[in-house]
This record gives C-alpha cells, structure tokens and sequence, in this order.
C-alpha cells in the first residue's frame, strides 16, 4: 500500500502523485462501472468522478490526468481513505511489465493499451451487489436493475458531484422483497444479496488475506459461486490471475 501525506480541508482531501508510467483512467476505472446508467461513477472528459461507501465513512472521488501527475480530490467522511487507496484503484502496485502472453492477439492489445492498469478497490460488498444482479440475467437487464435499486434504496453522495451511493447493507436488510422486486430482481437474487448484507463485515475483512484465499471463502456464501467470486476478486481485490467462468 502507498502511503500519502493527505491535505484535509473540512470534509475535504486532496494530492498529487507524479505518474512514473502512462495511465488510461478510462480503461482502468472501466471495470467499475456497471453499465451506462450506473449512478455512481461517471467518466467525463478525462476526469473520473466515483462515490463509495468506505470503511471510514461514504466519499466522492475525482481523478484527473495531467501530463505526467494524476491529481485526486475527494469529499465527505471517508475522504481520506479514498485518497490513501487512490494508488491502490489505479494500480500503482501492477506489473504489467511482468505480463508476457503467448497469444499474438493479447500480445498486440497490451502493446497498443500502455495506459492499462490493474487495480483494487479495496471494497468487497459494493462489487458484490452488482455481480449478484449480473447473475443469469442479460447485463443490460442487470445494469437497469442494479440502477433502480440504487437510485431508491442509496443516497446522495458528498459533495457538489451529481453522484449516488450504492445502498447500506442495512437498507438492503431492512427492504422486503415486494419494493424489490419492480426491479426486475427475482426473490432468489435478492435472497443472495440480504445474505450478502447481513455478512458485509465479515466479507470487508477479506481484503486483508491473499485474493485466492479470499476468493475462496466468497464461495462459502449461499449463492455466491466461481463466477461470482471471479468477478469481485477482480474488482475488490485486483487478483490478477483469475478467470471468470460460469
């Protein structure tokens, strides 16, 4: 983990890092967002702008590229510890250097996609609710759901950003299914996702074991399989040697 000194102003927090390698927040950040009408991240004109719910409180984040330095402000409790994981999310720590495919077709995309990072969001329970949703269902019918669900059971983020926090597990909790279910979100999705919920601090500690380790025991939940582990070890823990399949 980078550690950053973070220049607090009320809610507020702020640094720059200079860059020692070419970086795509476009396709780095891509992975997170869950379709096109996703309110909780937005990528507008080289700036990224992402709300979440950290362990420290919820938070706004905005990354900016400029030259050779990324620059990330961010807003509300939890602002600190987004700014601290920056480094983290746009992979500071990945080596893609060390990635040497044999197939000539990956061979030319990692040359052409110097800008591609590999990172972590730190965040196990925000990236297991949308994979739930994405289970057996079309991506577009699952973006929709997980957008409705977002917009009535989540809140606003800090800060002036226009975005939206994905729902408290304890919201999710305490909604029963019948509101859900105008979503398009049958009762066994929604079954798996209050299971979810109700383990959302268990699951958050994942993020301190190895990510096979963790993604193994994601598997452990009701409903939660390789696939569903895949996708979030991929996104919460940037575990860059798996596969999804299923």
């Amino acid at each position: 983990m980078f550690r950053v000194k973070v220049a607090v102003v009320l809610t507020g927090a702020s640094h720059t890092w200079a860059l020692p390698f070419p970086l795509d927040l476009d396709l780095t950040l891509g992975l997170l967002e869950r379709g096109p009408s996703d309110p909780t991240i937005r990528f507008d004109r080289g700036e990224v702008w992402r709300a979440a719910r950290t362990p420290e409180g919820a938070a706004s984040l905005r990354l900016r590229v400029h030259g050779a330095r990324l620059s990330a402000d961010a807003w509300g409790p939890g602002a600190g510890w987004m700014i601290e994981h920056t480094p983290a999310l746009v992979g500071f720590d990945d080596q893609p250097e060390a990635f040497r495919p044999s197939h000539r077709l990956l061979t030319e995309l990692h040359r052409h996609h110097p800008g591609l990072r590999l990172g972590r969001t730190g965040l196990v329970f925000e990236a297991l609710l949308p994979t739930i949703l994405e289970q057996k269902v079309p991506s577009v019918e699952a973006y929709a759901s997980y957008a409705r669900l977002v917009r009535e059971l989540g809140e606003t983020a800090p800060g002036d950003t226009g975005l939206l926090l994905s729902p408290k597990p304890a919201e999710i909790l305490a909604t029963p299914y019948w509101a859900v279910h105008r979503f398009g979100v049958e009762r066994r999705r929604f079954a798996v996702i209050q299971t979810a919920a109700a383990q959302a601090r268990r699951l958050e500690a994942l993020t301190n074991i190895e990510p096979a380790t963790a993604r193994s025991l994601l598997t452990t939940l009701p409903g939660i399989g390789p696939w569903s582990a895949a996708e979030v070890s991929a996104v919460a823990f940037g575990d860059r040697d798996v596969v999804s399949i299923g």
